[in-house]
């Protein structure tokens, strides 16, 4: 600025001079603003999906985790993983404070101390590459502009325009197009094998320009354009990340339904697959009844379904009749079979064990027995065997 200001008083443009810091002060703050409320809503939309992931883990995976402790099903790796996570977090939250306020202080120092590999490392991220690029042309040219308004020569311009810029490439190009200027050619000449760092349009420009005598007003030209390129740009990355972080929340919601659902949906096979077991002990126990008893059944097994337990609720009193020596052939598990996984248990333990779901007929026809009970995993379609 000093600089600036000391050109345009050997050149007697000091009034004009001022005028264009005044304008480029404002253009540049308002540029700085533009960049920032761009970044801003993503960082918040950032910021709430790291409170609701931080939220699942410490609120709801807890309660989700002692349902599955419960349920005794082997649980598969993403759901061991999230309540690890979740675990750790609730019951070690002072450590995770503490190497976080490590971590956030260690961070703090290196980007102090070697400022520039951070900035380069974030200028050099995928969607953020592009967009720093015009950036760092957009104030260049505009330094450019105030420098060549105020009278400085072009070389002298070039040394202190390439400081705004960030991008080391950028930086290199314009310092070898600065000695082709030296040489005794035109600067345009040093930005043409840029590899695609420089906008083919901006390179013609500037060309324009120097042949023509109005290089400042080319810059100028230059920055205005850019200036539009980079709100573009910024509304396009915007949405995207908008729409990124929405598809984030939505995988989120997706894996914990799928944590919660899976381990649910295991124990409702295991308890399908007992009941078939059940089913034939059951079959197993009559058909030994029967021999016993020169071929009878319990009262109550007809052609017409009836609930197996007492018969005080209208079924059939299958428990009282085989519990005392049949019943052994059961399963011995508490939730089926004899209660509370005593063989031989009382018949009204047998009867409250199988007083849900489990029905019995008999075929008038050709006599065979037909047991049903209740599928846990699709209740439309009952677990049925006839024997």
């Amino acid at each position: 600025m000093v600089n600036l200001i000391r050109g345009a008083e050997e050149s007697g443009t000091l009034e004009t001079t001022l005028k264009d810091i005044k304008d480029n002060i404002q253009k540049e703050s308002e540029f700085t603003d533009k960049i920032k409320s761009a970044l801003m809503y993503p960082l918040i939309i950032f910021t709430v999906l790291v409170g609701v992931m931080l939220m699942i883990l410490i609120v709801v995976i807890p309660k989700i985790s002692v349902v599955f402790t419960r349920l005794r099903v082997t649980l598969p790796l993403p759901t061991k993983i999230m309540i690890f996570l979740s675990d750790f977090l609730v019951t070690k939250y002072l450590y995770v404070i503490f190497a976080l306020i490590v971590l956030g202080i260690i961070i703090f120092y290196l980007y102090k101390e070697h400022r520039s590999f951070f900035t380069n490392v974030i200028v050099s991220l995928p969607l953020i590459s592009k967009l720093s690029k015009k950036i760092d042309l957009t104030r260049f040219a505009r330094s450019l502009f105030l420098l060549l308004s105020s009278g400085l020569p072009i070389s002298t311009a070039l040394e202190f325009s390439q400081d705004v810029v960030v991008n080391q490439q950028i930086k290199r190009l314009i310092q070898e197009g600065r000695k082709v200027l030296t040489s005794g050619k035109q600067f345009s000449t040093g930005l043409k094998n840029n590899h695609g760092a420089i906008p083919t349009m901006m390179v013609k420009l500037i060309e324009v320009g120097e042949k023509s005598g109005t290089l400042e007003k080319s810059m100028q030209d230059i920055s205005d354009y850019m200036d539009y390129q980079v709100s573009k740009d910024l509304k396009t990355i915007t949405t995207l990340i908008e729409l990124l972080v929405v598809i984030g929340i939505l995988a989120l919601l997706l894996a914990i339904t799928l944590i919660a659902i899976n381990p649910a949906k295991q124990f409702m096979q295991a308890n399908d697959t007992k009941r078939s077991s059940d089913i034939n002990a059951i079959l197993n126990a009559l058909n030994q009844y029967a021999a016993d008893n020169k071929g009878q059944l319990p009262v109550g097994i007809g052609a017409t379904a009836v609930n197996i337990g007492s018969s005080a609720s209208g079924g059939v009193d299958l428990c009282a009749a085989l519990v005392t020596e049949y019943l052994a052939a059961l399963p011995t598990d508490p939730t089926i079979g004899t209660a509370n996984g005593v063989v031989g248990a009382p018949a009204s333990d047998c009867a409250q064990a199988y007083s849900t779901g489990y029905s019995i007929s008999r075929s008038a026809a050709n006599n065979r027995l037909t047991v049903t009970a209740t599928s846990e995993v699709n209740p439309s379609v009952p677990i049925q065997v006839t024997r």
